[in-house]
This record gives C-alpha cells, structure tokens and sequence, in this order.
C-alpha cells in the first residue's frame, strides 16, 4: 500500500553541535518539523483510503498504456506512493520541495 511505508517515528532529539544559546530554537524546530512530518504522513493515509484514490495509488505505468509522450506532456508525475516514499526519507526538507 501507499502509505504503509510511512511510520509514525518518535520524537527527534535536537543535534547535538548547538550551543545552549541556540539549543532551545533547534528543540522547537525540530519539533515543529517533527509535527509536520506526522501531520502530513497522517493526511497522506486519509488520501489514500479515499475510495476515489485508485487512480492516484502508484506511479502511472505510461509505457504499459502506449502513452509514450506522457513524460513530455507530465514534467514532474506525481502519486501517493511515490509522496509517501519521499516523505519517509526526508525528501520533503522545505515547503517548497513538497509543493
């Protein structure tokens, strides 16, 4: 399944290089970020039950249907396992990346 590769991780402990000045901001952002990432692997489960999700499961097999201009119609195909699949190794590691 799509999401079944997310997992629901504890909790990261902030890097051990900052100092004590900054240790408090690096806690609360790796926590926020923490949050995020469980918050977006939570809704990327809800998507995929959807019982209009099938279509949008797994990557398109384009050369198997003969749609062989689909990588030059589509520049960046995108479905839920693949999201899952980016979302689990820290693909995601800014807004910008998952949007």
């Amino acid at each position: 399944g799509v999401a079944h590769g997310i997992k629901d991780r504890d909790s990261p402990a902030a890097p051990s290089n900052a100092d004590d000045g900054d240790r408090a901001v690096v806690e609360r952002d790796h926590l926020v970020h923490w949050w995020c990432e469980r918050q977006l692997a939570r809704c990327l489960r809800r998507c995929s039950r959807h019982r209009d999700a099938a279509p949008f499961l797994e990557p398109l097999p384009y050369e198997e249907l003969g749609l062989e201009d689909f990588p030059a119609v589509v520049e960046q195909p995108m479905d839920l396992q693949t999201i899952g699949e980016l979302l689990e190794s820290g693909g995601y590691e800014d807004d910008d990346g998952l949007i």
